[in-house]
């Protein structure tokens, strides 16, 4: 059996008409118009919310949206011309309160018609795209009241007499200017896109900011030092920065502190480097506090940087320059480079101190991550009815009327330019040295040290007095900083390869005569030059280790030879045994830097202990041939006084040795006739003999007592000497410095090792290149051997020359100017 059908239903309208009179928008909107009216004069306790939302609907509803947007909006311009009427009147003095007054009633009962017209809101003005009611009701106070020719320009003026008066320290009411820079805000963008807060307001106060400080920087600079200056200026900045934070617009912040820069540093920054008090006068006095502040204010500025490093760098020139050409320091190798070291210890002081920016470690540790970037926002139903939708975050308090904003909401953010104020710290925590400055001090040092002649040889002088001790109160420790200081002042010199021939003499002699204070110490600087310049460098140096090793191992076993002979001092009475200790230095030829001269005549006890050593060294290495330096060697004598009652233990050279023994046999001698008798060459006979009448020892009295010895000076043995020491170490005159002569023959031995350097850098450069044109080949050569010396482009030209000849290059035929490289 089927199923019963199921009943159908019909729904029909209503057969009565629902359509209103003719008269029913006019009805309806009079009475949305009195309670509008009723709203703006804050009478709404017998109004019904519900009720007027119906009767906005309806109209909406019935297509009576049209009629209902324009009676809205001319009941607001009606409304808003009253207002303006009432702003004009107002005295200048007040037209700010009186503003912010309206505005604040204004807003407060534009909230209530939006809800009111909320339903319009939602459909006719988004089918029309005509402006919401709240937007409607912000364009027409901007349009009427703010931008209304008789009143903009007062409340223009009188907000920024207020900002001028808290410039000069008066007391204002910062509150309401705050509410004034709000209500700016809320205006948003014009018909024309211009935003009005910075159109309209913002503008002149970056304009009024600007005279006032122009202004002002003209009285400070005739008035204050420029440490005084600075301080002002820091001042000004952090008030500005807190003026911004209290009732302008975050984005006006860096515009203000621009315009204040500008005024108050950019336009002086000559003028205040250049004062008597500028930023000499505070390197000068070590003001490391001020010099930090100048830098500070100064980095920021384009061009600033540029004048501070420019003026380190010229005072670091000339202070550097005055002190290595004074001729108390030109005298004194020790002076010289000493005072290189306290001024780079001085300047390094500062830029440690001074010239700081954040390191790279402190920077990323800073970076804001997503959740910090999420400022707190204070929520109220008061400002997100007025919101434009499109502005910027704002600063400071809110208006009287409105909720204060919590602190974290006011925090800046968004300007990409950072405040620079007073409060900044300049801690050693999360800062560094600015490598800009350090290049700046290295390259003025590098300037001045290298405008001297003589500062290669005086830095080796002065490690040769530091590595012999001569500075008695330095510990160990205090020697390595010394020598690591002078490896600062290496890396200055662009001649190292005149460092390395002085040093390389210097070493020789603290070698040969024991002189040094530590065989570690000098490995471990010669360690640091090779790490500086690399192996070639420092290779003779390592052989000439190597030789004194190798020195003290023959000497030991041809002493243990000679002992097992009995043939060693003391051990018979065998008139081959050897009459005093012998200690010999084998030097391997081309490692050493030995000034070749004649061997002079000795003892024939020395003569026979020599040739015994020969016969020993030639049994245990065949082929090999020596050649005895008499110059190098240093002897112990032991000398009698004061008819033999007082005896001393003389330390002498060689050919001091030679002369003094001359006097056992006679009481006085010639100039002449000792140089017979030694058979040392003139010149060095003289040193030797100053050395020991003229010197701080003088074991021979001289005749007559003037400074040069002469060829008919006389000589006597001084029986009448004393001193204290027992065993003194009697050192051959040598100036610590060499004389023009010297200088020109050293000069001649440099750039005869330079030659064969250029030669090889050349080869080394063309072939890897193949063909070069000459222009190229200069400047790859030349930084090539950059790390030793700076080869000049004549010299390199010679070398290029010599090349051609022995046919290691070839001119192109096509381009003379360029070279080939011959296989």
């Amino acid at each position: 059996m089927p199923p019963p059908a199921k009943p159908k239903f019909t729904i029909q309208g209503f057969k009565q008409s629902m359509s209103p009179g003719e008269d029913y928008a006019e009805k309806t909107w009079k009475i949305l118009q009195n309670a509008i009216g009723e709203i703006f004069a804050r009478n709404t306790g017998n109004l019904s919310y519900e009720e007027l939302y119906r009767y906005a609907y309806n109209m909406v509803l019935y297509k009576h949206g049209p009629y209902l947007y324009k009676g809205l909006q001319d009941t607001l311009t009606s409304y808003l011309l009253k207002i303006a009427d009432i702003v004009k009147k107002t005295p200048e003095s007040l037209v700010l309160r009186e503003v912010h007054a309206q505005w604040d009633s204004y807003r407060m009962s534009m909230t209530h018609v939006r809800d009111i017209f909320m339903y319009m809101d939602r459909t006719y003005i988004l089918v029309e795209k005509k402006m919401h009611v709240h937007e409607l009701g912000v364009a027409l106070f901007r349009d009427l009241i703010i931008r209304n020719p008789e009143i903009s320009q007062p409340i223009v003026n009188a907000f920024l007499k207020e900002v001028e008066r808290e410039r000069q320290s008066h007391l204002v009411e910062w509150q309401l200017l705050s509410a004034v820079s709000h209500l700016y805000l809320d205006m948003g963008d014009d018909a024309e896109g211009r935003n009005v807060y910075r159109h309209d307001l913002e503008s002149a106060l970056l304009k009024s900011t600007s005279a006032f400080y122009a202004t002002e920087s003209q009285r400070w600079m005739s008035e204050l030092s420029c440490s005084e200056y600075l301080q002002q200026v820091e001042k000004r900045l952090e008030e500005e920065k807190d003026r911004a934070l209290r009732y302008l617009d975050l984005r006006t912040a860096p515009e203000i502190q621009e315009r204040v820069e500008t005024e108050l540093i950019a336009k002086h920054m000559t003028s205040l480097v250049d004062m008597k008090t500028g930023l000499v006068w505070m390197l000068q006095n070590d003001f490391y506090t001020e010099i930090a502040r100048l830098h500070r204010l100064f980095r920021n500025i384009r061009g600033g940087d540029t004048i501070l490093q420019q003026c380190l760098k010229k005072e670091i020139i000339e202070q550097g320059s005055k002190k290595l050409s004074s001729e108390e320091i030109t005298k004194d190798p020790a002076l010289f480079i000493s005072s290189v070291l306290d001024m780079k210890d001085k300047y390094d002081k500062i830029i440690n101190e001074s010239f700081l920016i954040k390191s790279v470690a402190a920077v990323t540790s800073a970076l804001p991550t997503a959740e910090g970037n999420r400022a707190a926002q204070p929520a109220s139903e008061t400002a997100e009815a007025m919101s434009t939708g499109g502005g910027a975050p704002r600063s400071g308090a809110a208006p009287p009327s409105a909720p204060q904003a919590p602190e974290a909401a006011r925090a800046p953010v968004g300007p990409s330019k950072p405040s620079i104020g007073a409060t900044e710290e300049t801690t050693a925590l999360g800062m560094a040295p600015d490598k800009r400055y350090v290049n700046a001090e290295n390259e003025a040092f590098e300037q001045f040290i290298n405008g001297s002649s003589s500062s290669a040889e005086y830095l080796s002088l002065y490690v040769d007095r530091v590595l012999r001790g001569d500075f008695k109160e330095l510990s160990e420790d205090d020697v390595e900083a010394k020598l690591n200081a002078c490896i600062v002042v290496f890396r200055f010199l662009q001649n190292k390869d005149v460092f390395g021939r002085y040093f390389h003499q210097h070493l020789a002699k603290r070698l040969l005569y024991n002189r040094s204070t530590s065989d570690d110490t000098e490995r471990s600087f010669v360690i640091k030059l090779k790490n500086e310049c690399g192996y070639l460098y420092t290779a003779k140096m390592e052989t000439m280790f190597a030789d004194m090793r190798t020195s003290a191992y023959s000497v030991c076993t041809y002493k243990s030879s000679m002992e097992s002979r009995g043939l060693w001092q003391g051990s018979s009475s065998s008139p081959d045994a050897l009459e005093f200790d012998l200690g010999v230095s084998i030097l391997t030829t081309g490692a050493w830097p030995v000034q070749t001269l004649p061997m002079c005549a000795l003892p024939l006890s020395v003569m026979k202990a020599l040739h015994s050593f020969e016969t020993y060294y030639y049994s245990c290495h065949e082929g090999r041939q020596l050649s005895w330096q008499t110059n190098m060697g240093t002897a112990d004598l032991k000398a009698y006084f004061h008819n033999f009652k007082r005896k001393h233990e003389l330390v002498v050279t060689t050919h001091s040795m030679s002369v003094l023994l001359l006097f056992n046999t006679t009481d006085s001698m010639t100039f002449e006739e000792i140089l017979a008798e030694t058979k040392i060459p003139d010149a060095e006979l003289k040193r030797v003999l100053q050395s020991l009448s003229l010197a701080k020892y003088r074991v021979l009295t001289k005749k007559p007592a003037t400074k040069e010895v002469n060829p008919r000076d006389e000589f006597s043995f001084n029986d009448s000497f004393t001193n204290k020491q027992m065993r003194i170490r009697i050192q051959t005159v040598a100036a610590q410095k060499e004389d023009e002569r010297e200088k020109q023959e050293t000069s001649e031995r440099i750039e005869g090792d330079r030659k064969p350097q250029i030669e090889a850098a050349i080869v080394r450069v063309m072939k890897s290149r193949r063909i070069l044109d000459h222009h190229a080949l200069i400047v790859e050569v030349t930084e090539l051997l950059s790390g030793r010396f700076q080869p000049s482009p004549v010299d390199i030209k010679k070398r290029i020359e010599s090349l051609i000849e022995r046919e290691f290059l070839v001119r192109d035929e096509a381009d003379q100017r360029k070279y080939r490289y011959v296989a």
